[in-house]
């Protein structure tokens, strides 16, 4: 084979293979035309392209808002969400590049070379070179690309709002976890308290029963007393421990990433002046896995259109320039263009049953959407009752607490004073332990009612917005 003839054809395969490394490489990859990813920011204001860039617990404490940030970078399942309405982005693109014509190109150079014989021995080689530049494009099909289009659309709207549901959910669980830490972290010291002021007693029945002012039994049920305070202190270290290491995967950390968290402010519960009826329309209108519902039924209804255009004709105009040199013979270089109409005659009923299963399809989430309907005014309704609750709960606590704590202290003094008895000292430490315990969780339980609230009427994307529920008035 002559040297030329191998270095052309080795500048075809070059080229063509930088062709497709352009078209399929990771900078063109990025490359979106026809812009159809603006559309997921413009849909889920939490959108986040570079989920996972950047990303790095500060080096102070971390504050609530700064653990939603982090959690909204790094939460491996909202970026699994984003990563899933990209795609479906991507899918959008697709099918709205049915409306370009496509170009192809195939080319090829053949060296053919040997003996032929006629009488006589003779030697030929013949070159042939030949190429063909064709193009495709869709005129007309009655609706099939518009109503593709429609469908993609609509399933990446709904992506991109399923999306942002999952970062309202993510939002809500971190608000949890790191209201949780704080609420175990406070259970923890709350039962040192607890072993001290049970410490303080036993040293006092054995001080007491050295003098002959208090029996064994005393001492004994003062020293049981002390013992199971210590178990309860560590246990709520254990719990407290775990609290942290829950929060740190939350945030897309190892479990035991050290956290060091902003302290937060006492509340005192304001009283809920939304009415139930307002919340469910601030719900109709914001909660997202409600528009994704929405979506998804918009989706269907052009998913129907598309099945029935599938029966229908469709035209196309093709053009086609070819070049066809055979070595001693004419070059051949010509032109051609036509229309052509492709009309479906028999399909074996694929057409339709294809429309009976879009519109089974359509009428299943149909059915699902009023589900999803529903459910959130259940939501709501739950949330609205809970956070009223947990605003009684916080007052009455806050009560609770310091009548328990006053009640603790007289109890060993009375008892000190060879007035009282052990058992009104252990039931009122044990009261006042009790209500320690329920005044940290009816503290969470405020933080945590406020997030559901905010999270049923679709409004959770940081911690400014659970002041918007519920503000907090520091006490």
């Amino acid at each position: 084979m002559p040297s030329t003839l191998v270095a052309r054809l080795v500048a075809i395969t070059l080229t063509a293979g930088t062709a497709v490394l352009l078209a399929t490489g990771a900078s063109a990859a990025s490359w979106d035309p026809f812009e159809t990813e603006s559309l997921i920011a413009k849909t889920a204001p939490e959108f986040r392209p570079n989920a996972g860039v950047g990303c790095e617990l500060p080096s102070n404490a971390l504050s609530l808002e700064k653990a939603i940030d982090l959690a909204l970078c790094r939460n491996p399942t909202t970026r699994a969400a984003w990563a899933a309405a990209q795609a479906q982005a991507a899918s959008l693109g697709a099918s709205e590049s049915g409306y370009l014509p496509t170009v192809t190109f195939s080319g090829g150079e053949t060296h053919v070379e040997g003996v032929v014989q006629t009488g006589s021995t003779a030697r030929s080689e013949q070159d042939t070179e030949n190429s063909v530049t064709a193009l495709s494009w869709t005129l007309v099909d009655f609706n099939a690309r518009r109503s593709e289009v429609a469908n993609a659309r609509s399933l990446l709207l709904a992506a991109a709002h399923s999306g942002s549901a999952t970062a309202q959910r993510t939002v809500y669980s971190v608000i949890q976890a790191y209201y949780g830490a704080m609420a175990t972290e406070q259970a923890f010291h709350a039962n040192q308290q607890t072993e001290g002021n049970s410490a303080r007693s036993l040293e006092i029945a054995r001080a007491l029963q050295s003098g002959g002012a208090a029996t064994l039994a005393d001492v004994m049920q003062a020293e049981t007393a002390y013992q199971q305070a210590v178990y309860q202190r560590i246990q709520s270290n254990t719990a407290a421990l775990n609290s942290r290491a829950n929060l740190a995967v939350l945030l897309g950390f190892s479990a035991d990433q050290a956290l060091a968290l902003v302290p937060a402010t006492t509340p005192s519960a304001p009283a809920v002046t939304a009415r139930v009826s307002e919340l469910l329309s601030l719900a109709a209108r914001q909660r997202p896995d409600l528009a994704a519902a929405r979506d998804q039924r918009a989706a269907a209804e052009a998913a129907v259109t598309n099945a029935r255009a599938v029966g229908r004709p469709k035209v196309s105009l093709g053009a086609q320039h070819t070049v066809n040199d055979v070595h001693l013979l004419p070059r051949a270089n010509y032109n051609s263009v036509g229309i052509q109409i492709t009309v479906p005659l028999f399909s074996g009923f694929q057409t339709h049953y294809g429309i009976r299963r879009a519109e089974a399809a359509l009428e299943e989430v149909t059915a699902q959407a009023e589900q999803s309907r529903l459910s959130v005014s259940l939501d709501v309704w739950n949330a609205f009752h809970g956070l009223e609750a947990a605003n009684q709960e916080l007052t009455t606590s806050a009560t609770l607490a310091k009548a328990a704590a006053t009640n603790e202290e007289i109890a060993i003094g009375r008892y000190q004073s060879g007035v009282g008895s052990m058992l009104d000292v252990l039931t009122a430490q044990s009261a006042g332990a009790n209500a320690r315990i329920i005044r940290i969780q009816s503290e969470f339980n405020w933080q945590a009612a406020r997030a559901q609230m905010a999270l049923a009427v679709g409004k959770l994307t940081s911690a400014a917005d659970l002041d918007v529920i519920a503000p907090i008035t520091a006490r």
